[in-house]
Formats: C-alpha cells, structure tokens, sequence
C-alpha cells in the first residue's frame, strides 16, 4: 500500500475546473494499492496570496515569475509538516509547488495535461518558450512526469535535455460506476454544448450550423452550459436555444441523461474532461478535429470529427448523428467499451500504482548514488 500525498488543500479542492476534478477523483478513490491524502494545514489563503504576490510582478519576464514562484521559501513552508509523515510519493498537478523543496525529501510525480502548442497558438500567447523551460525546471526535481496525452507527452519530450525515460502517458478517468446507462431511444431532439469561452469552444460556429439544421429538423433545441445569451453579440435566431448559464454538477449531469448529441467544436485544447462525461453517459459525440480530442475520440467510432472550422461538415455531422440510429448504436457501444479500457478508474489507478512505484525506486536509487 502506497500513501500518496496530493499537493493540494481543501479549499483549493473546490474550485471548478478539469484539473481540480481530477485530483478530486484521486482524493476519492478507493484502491488496494492506493491510499490518497490531501495537505494537512489548509493554507489555502497563503498559497494564494504568494501566487498572487509573484503573478502580479509583471515588470518580470513569466519565466522569472514561474522560478519565482518555484523557488520562494515562503511556499516551501507549505509543506514541511506534511512531510514529517510517513508518506510514500508526493503528487502534484500543474505548477503547485513542490518542487520548493531544496532538497528532495520525498519521491515526486508531476502531472499536467501536457505541452499543446495548438494551444498557444490559439490564444496568440508568446510564452510557449518561457513554458517549455518551465516544463525543464520542473524534470528536473521529479522522478516521474505524467501527461494526459501522448501529443502533450510529445510536447514534454521535445524539450531538450529532458529525460524521455521518465515521461509516462496517463489520462484521467471518469467514476463510471456512477453513471447510468440510460436509453437514448426517442431522445433525439436535445443537443447540449458545455463551455465557458464561446470563442475557443467553438459556440459561434455551432450556432451558425443550428440555424441550419433546426430548419431541417423542426423542433430540435440546443441547450447551451456555461454562457449566458447576453454575451452572444451575433445576430442568430436563439428561439430554440436555452442558455442555462453555470449549473451544478447535478444539473450537468441531468442534460446529458436526455440529450440526443454532445457538440462541442472546440478550437484549443489542452485535453477536454467533459468529453469523457459525454462517452461515459454514451452520448454520442461531434466535434472538430484537432489535437488532443481525436486522441480521445476516435472519429466514426465514439463520434464524428469534422474540419475545424468547416460549419458544412458540422451540419452534416450532427444531421447525420440525429436522423441514423443504428449508428448512433454503434457510437454509445465503442464508447462504452473504450471508456472501460482506457478512461475505467481501475485502468487508469492500475497505470498511476506503476508509475508511483518507479518514481520511489528511482528516488531511493538516485539517494544512494548520491550518499
């Protein structure tokens, strides 16, 4: 049995995002091998007020924030209590830091969605460089990099002087077991789209395409999670778009129990949990093709991914889904059987149990080499 502390602290872990509900599912999880603690002292209001205090030094180049940022001493307090117990491996995702520790008390795994420069490139961000030596600072301290994505793994290993043999491709995973499977039977008039950036989730785009398919298909609505209709400045006929603004998990999950289709035509990303809660409930899915969502869903087998961009072949692809049953059949059983072998809690607990054991017999190799 492993104990894994999570770099994280309670309040931190109620913030709504992929990357909290993720090292919530980990806090959660229940595994034979496995047992996950989070921060003990909740400084949660100090952390923030040291990551503010480095992120607002804008006269800095971001890399000098981020080494900042890695290196303050005040963040290294964090830490030094938790690590007087008798844990295993310290986990964290993204920039928490504990790679303040001066000198590595304790076997480190890092975890990120990866390097996407698609991303960068979407948002016109010219700090892909300062991200990439970033990335270098952090191999460094660690004994183990995990990315969600063998394109984000790429990304990591294209940096130089990197350390491939320490990189490892895992995703996150979706409790499963909490989920229904319901009959989509009938259920063919309800699009959903969740997001909250109506640019970078592609919502112009599908709006454009629905104009053009509620002709087609009378009495289809769309019901769009995260935006509220006040902030769509183009001229669209919204009549049958119900724009329920920010829902509860709850709520979230009660559109996808009765929506035909999930259609989110994203531009950037750097993974996309919420289409693994759409292949998890079995809705079948359109989406553009680009990096890393065709590596999550294969096309013509959990969805249709179309042209970025080409609001033609989103048309086709969602009047496809709608009017052909069998294949939408087809789509909900390849998604059920994917989400099992790849996205099933046990698979992905089963991979991160081998990853935690190397990265602890590194570090007890590496400290014997070094005594």
């Amino acid at each position: 049995m492993f104990n894994i502390l999570l770099n994280i602290t309670q309040k931190e872990l109620t913030h709504v995002n992929g990357d909290i509900t993720y090292l919530n599912a980990l806090k959660r999880s229940r595994h034979k091998d496995l047992n996950f603690h989070i921060l003990k002292k909740d400084r949660s209001n100090y952390r923030s007020r040291v990551f503010s205090r480095i992120y607002k030094q804008k006269y800095l180049p971001e890399l000098l924030r981020n080494t900042s940022l890695i290196n303050s001493k005040l963040v290294k307090l964090q830490l030094e209590d938790d690590l007087k117990s008798s844990y295993d491996l310290i986990h964290t995702h993204l920039i928490y830091p504990i790679i303040s520790q001066q000198k590595k008390q304790i076997a480190t795994v890092w975890s990120s969605q990866g390097i996407i420069p698609e991303w960068y490139e979407f948002h016109g961000r010219n700090d892909y460089k300062e991200v990439l030596n970033l990335y270098s600072i952090f191999e460094k301290k660690t004994d183990a990099l995990i990315s969600w994505t063998k394109c984000g793994a790429e990304g990591i290993a294209s940096i130089p002087g990197v350390d491939n043999s320490k990189i490892f491709v895992i995703p996150p995973f979706v409790e499963i077991e909490y989920k229904k499977t319901k009959n989509k039977e009938g259920l063919f008039n309800r699009i959903l789209f969740i997001g909250r950036d109506a640019k970078r989730k592609g919502l112009l785009d599908l709006l454009e395409a629905f104009n053009i398919i509620e002709k087609k298909l009378p009495g289809i609505k769309l019901d769009v999670v995260g935006i509220n209709k006040e902030s769509i400045k183009m001229n669209f006929n919204l009549s049958n778009v119900v724009f329920h603004g920010i829902l509860p998990r709850n709520k979230i999950n009660e559109l996808f129990s009765t929506c035909a289709l999930f259609v989110l035509p994203t531009n950037a990303e750097t993974f996309g949990l919420v289409f693994l809660e759409a292949m998890a409930d079995q809705v079948p899915v359109v989406a553009y093709d680009i990096r890393p969502i065709n590596e999550i869903v294969e096309n013509g087998k959990q969805g249709i991914l179309v042209e970025k961009n080409n609001i033609g072949a989103l048309v086709n692809a969602i009047y496809e889904l709608i009017t052909n049953v069998e294949l939408r059949k087809r789509i909900q059983m390849s998604q059920k059987l994917r989400m099992e072998k790849i996205y099933s809690k046990d698979s992905v607990l089963r991979q991160l149990t081998e990853v935690y054991n190397y990265a602890i017999e590194r570090f007890k190799t590496e400290n014997e080499i070094l005594r």
